[in-house]
């Protein structure tokens, strides 16, 4: 998904998994749960702006903002409230 829309392409997929924090629901493509709902989506992905999709990827998906993720949910499993204390200061 990410992938696709780096590219400029919207996303139809169904609410699975990680889909609804991937894609942004009428902006970046369409999260649907049944099949009558994904024909539908894809009769309107021509209304998403590529642009819109890229930029999500650019925000949410660098590799920093990865790393920066992972550490965060990291930090809260060892009960480490602040960057600080992760690295001994």
């Amino acid at each position: 998904m990410a992938e696709a829309m780096a590219c400029g392409t919207p996303v139809v997929t169904f609410k699975r998994g990680a889909a609804p924090e991937i894609v942004a629901h009428g902006a970046t493509g369409f999260v649907v749960e049944t099949m009558g709902e994904f024909v539908e989506a894809v009769k309107h992905v021509g209304e998403i702006d590529p642009q819109r999709c890229r930029d999500r990827v650019e925000k949410m998906f660098t590799a920093e903002t990865m790393v920066e993720g992972y550490e965060r949910v990291y930090d809260r499993v060892l009960g480490i409230e602040e960057a600080g204390d992760r690295l001994g200061a």
